[in-house]
């Protein structure tokens, strides 16, 4: 399922301007530092309009940042321009890089790991992260924490945004397939540009959560042992019903 289409993914940055991409971009420097020294080659899948190797980029690491949404990749083309960075179209559940290059890193942020919903692709996912990954490379993704979402989801849910040349009234309405761990957000989105009249957006975006015992499981199946759970973007293990943004640090074991 393609996310953020046409307009919306240009709207994209507009909607996070308060995430602390900056921030993140570090912790996950750290995480490469404290757990996979040396590292070089990082692969980054479902990287949206690029703003997390907008930042990763100072790090001078060489970057290959994918994503499935082709709109998405357009806005991250724009943004992002730098000679240890490039971007192709991808869908992770069956990925191959050219040559066979393996990576010391590779990255799966902002919860994407959860459009991929079934348990079947989601070995695939990371089965072909196994073969993608150098002996000593380290898996970072990010995960909804099934506990935290169910209790802090908000069934609906009303942004607006402002300023001198448009107005935008995005209207979120979540639903929650418990037995299939799914939410499933509608989006309508009504955007007002000077001399011009309303345009009205709508998309439905399903996302999985997943608990912790679970994840390790869906882990072992493709030969990742996780090292570390981080409740969000810090180095706390600290686990409860408010990590609702998970962070995992995820190494091959070998054969």
């Amino acid at each position: 399922m393609s996310s953020y289409l046409d307009k919306h993914a240009e709207l994209y940055d507009l909607f996070y301007t308060g995430k602390d991409y900056k921030s993140e971009a570090e912790f996950i420097h750290q995480c490469i530092s404290r757990y996979s020294v040396n590292s070089k080659n990082i692969l980054e899948l479902a990287c949206g309009t690029g703003n997390h190797v907008h930042q990763l980029k100072e790090y001078s690491y060489n970057i290959l940042s994918t994503d499935y949404s082709k709109d998405m990749l357009a806005v991250a083309k724009k943004k992002v321009i730098a000679d240890n960075v490039r971007f192709e179209w991808m869908d992770m559940t069956n990925f191959t890089i050219e040559k066979g290059d393996k990576f010391d890193v590779i990255l799966c942020l902002f919860d994407s790991i959860g459009y991929v919903q079934s348990n079947e692709n989601i070995i695939k996912v990371f089965q072909n992260i196994y073969d993608h990954l150098s002996d000593n490379g380290i898996f970072i993704f990010e995960f909804w924490n099934g506990g935290a979402f169910m209790k802090q989801y908000e069934p609906y849910r009303v942004r607006r945004i402002e300023n001198e040349a448009l107005k935008i009234v995005r209207i979120s309405e979540t639903e929650i397939d418990y037995v299939k761990q799914l939410g499933k957000v509608k989006y309508s989105i009504y955007l007002a540009e000077q001399n011009k009249p309303i345009e009205v957006i709508e998309e439905l975006q399903v996302n999985r959560f997943f608990f912790i015992q679970e994840m390790k499981a869906l882990l072992s199946q493709a030969g990742l042992i996780p090292m570390e759970f981080y409740n969000g973007y810090n180095f706390s293990s600290d686990i409860d019903l408010n990590s609702w943004h998970t962070v995992s640090v995820v190494k091959k074991q070998l054969k």
